[in-house]
């Protein structure tokens, strides 16, 4: 089958419809709630802090400032973590977008008109629909600025998808059908490749977790178990990285072989 990743703006049904596919298909589902929760098996407490980054991106570069990559580097495990197993239904959260290559996942965007948004945050949020409006127009420059500064893209870009969905109130069951069949086609059905290529990723990013006290700047792939590690070096004995490194990595769970490259740097 398929795994489904579900973007949508706030106050778009977006939670309903993901709950919907996933009742519907009989797949999990995982919220940006569940993968922030999983983060925490890599200990780093401040992870969780990624949750109010959706609303206020002005205190990214305060909480994060120069570990942005590394911040990445365990989001990323925990979401492929959570993906793994296919048949799910994964919404609310673009660091999704950290997902790549992988041809059984099928991304779909849920559009609203505004006016429909401003109705629902005037029911939910118990605010007239000014309050509404310029809460939403806050809400979605922010996530706008975050979504461009921790992932490199525009949220609301079509070509980032897909598909989209345009929905209302009305046609909230055709979109639940809709998506439904997209995950039903032959193009995004789970193949032995594409499932090798989500847990060799899956392998390669819980490595470069394990590496990034040591070697936070190592590019690491893995192929059936299999890993390999690129990294620069100037002045340390070569002999004695690579011993740090693969010992570093064979403790990882899945890897079965260890291959360290070391590029001196240039001066």
């Amino acid at each position: 089958m398929a795994i489904i990743l579900l973007s949508r703006g706030s106050y778009s049904w977006g939670s309903q419809i993901a709950e919907m596919v996933a009742d519907k298909l009989d797949y999990g589902r995982i919220s940006r709630e569940d993968i922030l929760k999983a983060s925490g098996q890599f200990d780093l407490p401040e992870i969780k802090l990624i949750k109010a980054f959706n609303e206020m991106p002005s205190l990214i570069d305060r909480f994060i400032g120069s570990k942005k990559e590394e911040y990445l580097s365990y989001l990323r495990a925990a979401i492929l973590k959570n993906v793994q197993q296919d048949n799910i239904v994964a919404h609310g959260f673009a660091g999704l977008f950290l997902i790549h290559n992988i041809s059984h996942v099928v991304k779909i965007r849920i559009t609203v008109d505004q006016e429909d948004r401003i109705a629902f945050a005037q029911k939910e949020g118990g605010m007239g629909a000014g309050d509404a409006f310029r809460a939403l127009k806050k809400i979605d420059a922010q996530r706008q600025k975050w979504g461009q500064y921790m992932f490199g893209i525009d949220l609301s870009d079509s070509s980032n998808y897909h598909m989209t969905f345009h929905v209302n109130k009305q046609t909230i069951d055709d979109a639940v059908e809709m998506v439904c069949h997209a995950a039903g086609l032959y193009r995004y059905g789970t193949t032995i490749e594409s499932q090798k290529s989500l847990d060799d990723q899956l392998l390669a990013s819980e490595v470069k977790v394990a590496l990034l006290k040591i070697r936070p700047g190592a590019v690491v792939n893995a192929d059936s178990g299999r890993i390999y590690v690129e990294t620069k070096e100037n002045g340390m004995d070569t002999n004695d990285i690579k011993h740090m490194i693969s010992s570093t990595v064979l403790k990882v769970v899945g890897v079965k072989q260890v291959e360290v490259n070391i590029e001196p740097i240039s001066a």
